[in-house]
């Protein structure tokens, strides 16, 4: 379903300035950000469990945990001189001050550089409280350029599709009853194992990067 304001006259000209924009930039340069709560419930469906053609129902590896959600706070890009994937987990709910600070860790473990543009979406933990100067902390102490998404235009975040991944590999993975293992720590492990193969699809997908 397609939100009415979409298109907009005044969303479709940001979108185009936006899109000005990043296209004057170095793909390698651009690193984007975004928040996903997991549930132990998205993950678990009864009828994708029972193979359609030998009847069999497997057993999910991760354990059905319905009361506990998880918070993510996510950043990808392709320059091969960092991590495609960096992320920040926490049990607590995405804030602003868990935004600022899964930043700050970014910078620390050298996934944002110098030079870096970070591209996230319009969200009020990205810009209100302890984030209301974040755009001019970057710029002045590390030279990262903070650029915001185009109203209603998720589909041009790149890590949008990584989330649809990190669900589906959960989902794919089968085992005995002996080897049930947490969401989260499946999540954890699936997103140390993005590659920069993963992010390069996401971004030639989103149309950052000309496949042709």
């Amino acid at each position: 379903m397609i939100p009415r304001d979409k298109f907009k006259p005044e969303n479709i000209q940001k979108a185009r300035e936006y899109i000005n924009i990043v296209s004057r930039l170095n793909p390698v340069l651009l690193k984007f950000t975004d928040e996903k709560h997991l549930k132990g419930e998205e993950i678990y469906n009864g009828r994708a469990r029972k193979d359609p053609i030998t009847g069999v129902r497997y057993n999910i590896r991760t354990q059905l945990d319905l009361r506990n959600a998880y918070s993510i706070i996510g950043f990808c890009g392709i320059d091969m001189r960092t991590a495609p994937f960096f992320f920040h987990f926490g049990k607590q709910t995405n804030d602003s001050a868990a935004f600022g600070e899964a930043v700050d860790d970014a910078i620390a473990c050298g996934f944002l550089k110098e030079g870096n543009v970070l591209i996230m979406d319009n969200a009020s933990i990205h810009r209100f409280k302890e984030n209301e100067v974040l755009e001019e902390y970057l710029w002045e102490e590390f030279g990262i350029f903070m650029l915001t998404l185009p109203t209603r235009l998720p589909e041009m975040n790149p890590i949008e599709l990584l989330w649809n991944t990190l669900v589906s590999r959960i989902k794919c993975f089968f085992v005995d009853h002996s080897d049930k293992v947490p969401v989260h720590l499946m999540a954890t492990r699936i997103m140390d194992r993005f590659c920069h193969e993963d992010v390069f699809k996401a971004f030639t997908k989103c149309g950052y990067i000309n496949k042709y």
